[in-house]
């Protein structure tokens, strides 16, 4: 082999071995863009009305369900690109609920955690729970200020009642994929969400129309 083609060789390694860095670098970057700490998951609720399973005014004129999967990795997007948002222009400020139907979509670990994320619901804590789950991981999640371990453990059976429920729930209505999202307005029947994405524009366009 020549120089040169030994040469070449050691730029292609060189080439490869520098966009590999780079693309850790960019994807680090974008996982602590979406990272937000406990402080401003609790600041996102404060004030907001929460009941089990339920966020936001139960007066409120829209009402959304959503069926997730804790472990779902596109439910973890969703939460982290898109549901922020619609807490801040919707739910606080009494425009629509939310209720978050927690089912066991992808086996026993989505089922455990979901047992856990109710259980914090009778606490009325599910919501940090779940976002906790979402942005900062299991640990952080059942650890999060507030909510009671001792509580925890004493309303498991109330737990597994509830996901029971969800569960019986989503056959009923046919859920196969999570996310997946349900609108109601004034009391009128569930309504699917039929969407292209889960963006923000697409869903402020869908409930927008209701």
């Amino acid at each position: 082999m020549s120089d040169w083609l030994r040469r070449l060789g050691l730029l292609v390694v060189l080439v490869s071995i520098i966009v590999g860095i780079v693309a850790a670098l960019i994807s680090n970057n974008a996982n602590r863009q979406k990272s937000i700490s406990t402080a401003e998951i609790q600041s996102s609720l404060t004030g907001i009305p929460q009941h089990q399973n339920m966020l936001g005014s139960k007066n409120a004129a829209i009402r959304i369900m959503e069926f997730a999967d804790l472990n779902c990795p596109a439910c973890q997007e969703f939460h982290r690109e898109t549901y922020s948002s619609l807490i801040a222009k919707y739910i606080g400020p009494g425009k629509a609920s939310w209720r978050l139907q927690l089912i066991g979509l992808l086996g026993q670990d989505s089922r455990q955690a979901a047992l856990q994320a109710y259980q914090a619901g009778q606490q009325n804590m599910m919501f940090q729970y779940s976002l906790a789950y979402y942005f900062q991981g299991a640990s952080a999640a059942q650890h999060f200020p507030g909510i009671n371990p001792a509580h925890i453990s004493s309303s498991q059976n109330q737990a597994q009642l509830n996901l029971a429920k969800s569960e019986e729930l989503a056959r009923k209505m046919k859920v196969t994929e999570t996310p997946s999202l349900f609108i109601s307005r004034n009391g009128s029947s569930w309504q699917r969400m039929k969407l292209p994405s889960l963006s923000l524009k697409n869903l402020e366009s869908s409930i927008n129309k209701w």
